[in-house]
């Protein structure tokens, strides 16, 4: 496998967050056709048919890492249960 470059790691790092090419293009300030190039670039260096295996293929390479308890953090702090479903309640 080729290297990835540090554009294209970061390319993926973004997209493992949930973030779309027009998004990463904006924070890194460059054109989304750079962005759709990163990514082309990093999916056929890890021989990847789409995006979605081409960040699971870097994460278990341990290019990228994706910490989901950080995105989730605090989501329960505003979750309403349905009436009479609460844990608290059994």
């Amino acid at each position: 496998m080729r290297p990835l470059s540090p554009r294209e790691i970061e390319c993926l790092q973004w997209v493992a967050l949930g973030k779309t090419y027009t998004d990463i293009a904006m924070i890194l300030g460059v054109s989304h056709a750079t962005i759709k190039t990163n990514l082309d670039a990093a999916r056929f260096k890890l021989n990847a048919v789409n995006l979605p295996q081409a960040v699971a293929k870097a994460v278990t390479l341990g290019l990228i890492t994706v910490d989901v308890t950080r995105e989730i953090e605090g989501t329960y702090e505003n979750f309403s249960y349905p009436r009479g479903n609460s844990p608290s309640q059994s």
